[in-house]
């Protein structure tokens, strides 16, 4: 390599300084030969490491551990001093970052691409998000449930209170899953990377901090329902007040459980197990069933029975959760070792980069007994992240803004949405809940699709682009599929079976005539959540402030076209016609923007729309890396 032979080694002697001259001239001789002997042997080894890294961008024959082995050694043939140490290791440290996701990029191994083909396989995607549904399903079930045991054994006027007090209460509780996000995409990660003590304190943050969110609602609920009732519901307040305050106040009394039992729940959709989870909502919502039924149907409680059913079984869902997560993180735990052989191996060669390279050769030997795979220490050079060094408190708050600007958008555009179907009375507002409770207890069946992804992505992280990029595709697929079925599981229950949720024919009928867009508004939440997954999980910030200043802006504009069918009279089919558009938007711009960023990282990591040329990109993307790190001055 030129660049090599023009700079020669960076020895603190060149080989035309006569070291020992006081030794005489044949002294002197000897010395300049012996240089010149050691430098011609360093130049040809260093060339022999650079020919070594960029078969690796080709050939995948070694992947990150091996790739840091390579730099380290050629750091220790050019002579770098014990001074500049620190510096090469972390010029070294970025580089490998970079050279080993370049070289999964490429063609991968048979051993490799069998890891990735079983991280990714369709089957047990299939099965984590099928099985994650009726994680999902448990708090829109419990409504739903509700809705159906007061709407056929109360009044309509327990029927549109519940409307209201149910959303108000489930919205209190949505403002706080932003814990769940946070725990699930922090603890994928720390699983990825096997760090026992990121993993212990990721869970334990995320307990107490539901522990205290929750307390803190159930005061602020209880305390202010009237008033949120009065401001929501507005002229038909004075006819639903007492009962929907009477549900509010004993729904308060659950959110703890709730939030407990959500974060328990990310937790292990973080670690890929959805088995437990859900056990723990199947015995939450057969109570829920069971109680509306004795509370509701037989002793006559009313909207308070279904409320005490409700809360009762999220605190028997908190207690079945809790022992079997940590039973099952026990479990996991003790298949990862204390500190794995790669993770000793980088930390050595960060320690000192100036090895030997039989030091370096001997951990290239220790690295391949520990399998094919990509292990926690690839995981981390691929990502650049050092958990050892982060605060799972602060990493759980910088989850707060992106995410929570995204939550409170959607909340101000739900409860709009209903505010303003309030408005037109009792009977629209009835076959609003019906529909609205409809669409909630659908989307269960998308959203685990944006879950799956934040679960498995990060294990994917280290393969490369080309690996996330195809990951990508399929859950875009496995999203429209579930979106076509539950609008399809819409449709024929809203126009078949609305006698379902009332006796009311009046309220059949308006159930009826909302059918098509309840259909169309969730065929879109669908098609979008893979996407949002992604940004979820990605690693750059931008990706998740982006969703937070759309959905910061879908807060101001959707609201306001709400309004203005508010102001018409439109009714509540124009109203859910603004709510169809809502879904459109945000699948078009989710869309669009996963597109161009897969792109953008596709051309980033040297891959071109032309098969023909993209090979000679990644060598070139590789052979810039490399010309960086030349170029680095030695401190010495």
């Amino acid at each position: 390599d030129p660049r090599h032979m023009q700079n020669g080694p960076r020895h603190t002697h060149g080989p035309g300084e006569v070291r020992g001259g006081t030794d005489g001239m044949g002294g002197g001789i000897r010395d300049v030969v012996s240089d010149a002997d050691d430098w011609t042997r360093a130049s040809m080894q260093n060339i022999d490491k650079t020919l070594q890294i960029k078969q690796t961008a080709t050939k995948s024959t070694s992947r990150g551990p091996d790739i840091r082995e390579a730099v380290s050694a050629d750091h220790h043939l050019t002579g770098s001093s014990d001074d500049a140490s620190v510096a090469d290791a972390s010029v070294a440290d970025a580089f490998v970052a970079d050279a080993s996701v370049a070289a999964n990029d490429a063609e991968l191994d048979p051993a490799t691409r069998a890891k990735v083909d079983s991280i990714s396989k369709t089957s047990e995607l299939l099965r984590f998000a099928l099985s994650t549904v009726g994680i999902y399903l448990a708090s829109p079930l419990m409504s739903l449930i509700d809705t159906s045991a007061v709407g056929t054994c109360s009044s309509n006027i327990c029927l549109a209170a519940l409307g209201p007090a149910s959303i108000l209460c489930d919205y209190a509780y949505y403002l706080n899953t932003w814990i769940g996000v946070a725990m699930t995409n922090l603890h994928a990660r720390s699983v990825a990377e096997r760090d026992k003590k990121s993993a212990k304190d990721v869970i334990n943050t995320g307990i107490k901090l539901s522990v205290a969110s929750g307390l803190f609602i159930t005061v602020f609920v209880s305390a202010l329902a009237a008033p949120m009732v009065k401001a929501y519901t507005g002229a038909v307040a004075e006819q639903l007040l007492p009962h929907a305050v009477e549900y509010m106040r004993i729904r308060a009394l659950g959110f703890p459980a709730a939030l407990v039992t959500m974060a328990s729940q990310a937790a292990l959709l973080g670690a890929r197990n959805s088995q437990v989870p859900l056990l723990a909502v199947a015995i939450a919502t057969l109570l829920n069933f069971f109680g509306d039924y004795f509370f509701v149907n037989k002793w006559g409680w009313g909207i308070g029975g279904a409320a005490w059913a409700t809360v009762i079984s999220q605190y028997a869902g908190m207690f079945a959760i809790l022992p079997l997560q940590q039973r099952a993180f026990r479990k996991l735990r003790q298949t990862w070792p204390e500190t794995t052989k790669n993770e000793a191996k980088i930390t050595a060669s960060s320690a000192s980069s100036s090895s030997s390279a039989s030091s370096a050769a001997s951990s290239s030997s220790s690295s391949s007994e520990t399998g094919s795979s990509v292990d926690s220490a690839v995981f981390k050079a691929a990502v650049s992240k050092d958990v050892s060094k982060r605060s799972a408190l602060k990493d759980f708050l910088s989850f707060v803004v992106p995410v929570g600007s995204t939550i409170i958008g959607k909340l101000v555009l739900y409860l709009t949405l209903t505010h303003v179907a309030a408005s037109f009375g009792v009977t629209p507002l009835a076959a609003h809940q019906v529909s609205l409770s409809l669409f909630y207890s659908l989307t269960p069946f998308c959203d685990t699709i944006g879950n799956t992804v934040q679960a498995f992505l990060p294990a994917l992280k280290a393969y490369g682009i080309k690996a996330q990029a195809a990951f990508m595709s399929k859950m875009t697929m496995f999203g429209t599929i579930a979106g076509l079925s539950v609008a399809s599981v819409a449709g024929i229950v809203s126009t078949l079976f609305p006698y379902v949720f009332t006796r009311d024919v009046e309220v059949q009928r308006a159930i009826g005539r909302l059918a098509p867009l309840t259909t169309s508004s969730l065929l879109g939440h669908g098609m979008l959540l893979a996407a949002e997954g992604w940004m979820l999980s990605s690693d750059q910030k931008r990706d998740k402030e982006f969703l937070g200043n759309t959905y910061a802006a879908m807060m101001v504009v959707v609201p306001l076209a709400m309004a203005a069918v508010k102001h018409t009279g439109g009714g509540v089919q124009a109203l859910w016609k603004v709510f169809a558009m809502f879904q459109l938007s945000r699948l078009i711009i989710m869309r669009t923007r996963l597109h161009f960023r897969l792109k953008e990282e596709m051309k980033q990591a040297g891959f071109d729309d032309d098969p023909a040329r993209s090979g000679q990109q990644r060598i070139n993307v590789l052979e810039q890396k490399q010309t960086k790190h030349s170029a680095v001055p030695n401190p010495a």
